[in-house]
């Protein structure tokens, strides 16, 4: 005999509904009690707040225009390879720095990209760590540049 809407008792839930009710409660049981743990997660990054200063490390040639560290090649820099990794005197607070990954690609760009490259004639840049202050206003955000390194370099075609 098969079971009808009719012929269950009023105010009863269907058996499909309280495993879907069993099942969520386990999962978000399970999810506030192991945090961030495939495959149950709280998604606590879009809880964060966004830092109030960020970081990027550019170039910034003579008439002050910015552009990518890897469009450019042949760095011959003063005093020797500039170290990304090292910007504590440009960006005392980590979190103002770019992220790691980040500078780890731009530092292996700078190293396999500093010999001579005939063609063009080398320019005089800067790298810099260009810090913007994130702040709730129209237009761009202002910035603050902190020179790491003085260098020629070529422009990459």
């Amino acid at each position: 005999m098969v079971e009808t809407p009719e012929d269950r008792p009023r105010g009863s839930l269907p058996i499909a509904a309280i495993v879907a009710w069993t099942v969520f409660i386990a999962y978000f049981s399970a999810a506030r009690g192991i945090q961030n743990f495939f495959p149950v997660s709280v998604f606590d990054m879009y809880r964060a707040h966004a830092p109030a200063v960020v970081g990027r490390v550019i170039v910034r040639d003579r008439a002050g225009d910015a552009s990518e560290l890897t469009t450019w090649t042949g760095f011959h820099c003063k005093g020797g390879r500039p170290v990304l990794r090292d910007l504590e005197a440009c960006a005392p607070d980590p979190t103002s720095r770019p992220l790691g990954y980040i500078l780890r690609d731009q530092q292996l760009h700078l190293d396999e990209h500093s010999e001579v490259v005939p063609g063009s004639e080398a320019i005089a840049i800067a790298i810099v760590l260009r810090s913007y202050r994130l702040v709730a206003e129209r237009g761009a955000p202002p910035h603050t540049d902190c020179v790491i390194a003085r260098c020629t370099a070529r422009q990459r075609n």
